[in-house]
C-alpha cells in the first residue's frame, strides 16, 4: 500500500533497511531492483533464531570490505 502511495507523488525509488520480515515481503512482492548483503565473519546471536531474507538468485558481484563478504544482487525486470 505504502508503495502505491510513493508512486502516486511520483517516488520511485526507496532505500528499504529493514528487518527480515519487511525485507522478505519486498523481495516475495518483487518491489527490488537491487540489494547489497553483508555477511560477517562472526556470530551475532548465540542461539541462531535471527532468520535472513532469502534472494534466490546469485549474486551479480561480490567483493570483500574489511572482512566481510558484501554480495550484489539485481533484479532486472525484463
Amino acid at each position: 500500500e505504502i508503495m502505491s502511495i510513493l508512486y502516486q507523488q511520483g517516488i520511485t525509488c526507496v532505500l528499504i533497511e529493514g528487518g527480515a520480515t519487511l525485507l522478505q515481503s519486498a523481495i516475495d512482492s518483487n518491489l527490488w531492483d537491487s540489494a547489497r548483503v553483508e555477511t560477517a565473519q562472526f556470530i551475532l546471536c548465540k542461539n541462531g533464531d535471527i532468520k535472513a531474507p532469502i534472494i534466490n538468485k546469485m549474486p551479480s558481484k561480490s567483493t570483500i570490505i574489511d572482512e566481510n563478504i558484501v554480495d550484489f544482487y539485481s533484479n532486472k525486470h525484463l
